[in-house]
């Protein structure tokens, strides 16, 4: 069963919540969720997708704040399933701003280390705060 894009946060919301299957994986639907808060909060004009050569990938990067800083989101379903190796090459190349892995299995928020990037772990509600303290005045 396939949705219309419009309706894809809704009906992954009640997928969620009444334990349903769909086609797509569950991180793809965390990144439809994140999609709409960043687009509900910044619009799309400043949201990029990044990639190399090497096919490492970032799901989000947004500039935000008055220097236009990077903030890169990436989107997984459980904290366990995140690679670091797309972030740590993304900061490589973009060493200033900050790193937020969505998940909608942690419970509150936390950060670890990863080689020399340091990345937020946050709940999927507790995104909206996030985003709207970071908009520019």
């Amino acid at each position: 069963m396939r949705w219309p894009p419009l309706v894809g946060n809704l009906a992954f919301v009640w997928s969620y919540h009444t334990k349903i299957r769909f086609q797509e994986s569950p991180t793809t639907e965390v990144r439809h969720l994140v999609l709409g808060e960043i687009a509900a909060r910044f619009g799309t004009s400043c949201l990029h997708y990044w990639r190399d050569k090497q096919q490492h990938e970032v799901d989000f990067v947004l500039e935000v704040g008055r220097r236009r800083e990077l903030l890169a989101i990436e989107c997984k379903s459980s904290a366990s399933k995140f690679d670091p190796s797309g972030l740590q090459a993304f900061r490589r190349k973009h060493p200033q701003g900050e790193n937020f892995i969505v998940t909608l299995s942690a419970t509150a928020s936390y950060q670890k280390t990863f080689g020399d990037i340091e990345v937020e772990f946050v709940p999927y509600l507790d995104l909206p705060a996030r985003l709207e303290a970071r908009r520019r005045p």
